[in-house]
């Protein structure tokens, strides 16, 4: 094993950040992360471009508009927007594909 995947391997082990499935283009936060924290994915450095709090997702790659994120090896849902890697990935920047009533207002849906 080269020393990149060694770097690599330990970052997750240090839980830093969870990947669930190698083919995910998000990881998730396992404790509160600062801005500009870095660490190892796929032989490369992902650098948080803003403070991610636990439990978030961080994009480990370029996300297009229009483009499906990935966690537990299935969509979630898609890009609004282009999301850079090393980005919080929330719903300021994806929808989910399956729930359209996510934002419901829950006042309204009890008058009906």
């Amino acid at each position: 094993m080269d020393q990149q995947t060694v770097r690599d391997l330990e970052d997750h082990r240090l839980g830093h950040v969870l990947l669930l499935h190698p083919g995910d283009n998000v990881v998730t936060a396992c404790r509160d992360l600062a801005a500009e924290f870095s660490f190892a994915h796929h032989n490369r450095r992902i650098t948080l471009t803003d403070d991610i709090k636990l439990g978030f997702k961080i994009a480990v790659c370029p996300i297009r508009r229009g483009e499906h994120v990935t966690k537990h090896g299935a969509p979630i849902g898609s890009a609004i927007r282009d999301i850079a890697a090393g980005s919080r990935v929330h719903l300021e920047n994806m929808k989910s594909d399956y729930i359209p009533t996510y934002t419901l207002n829950l006042s309204s849906a009890r008058q009906s």
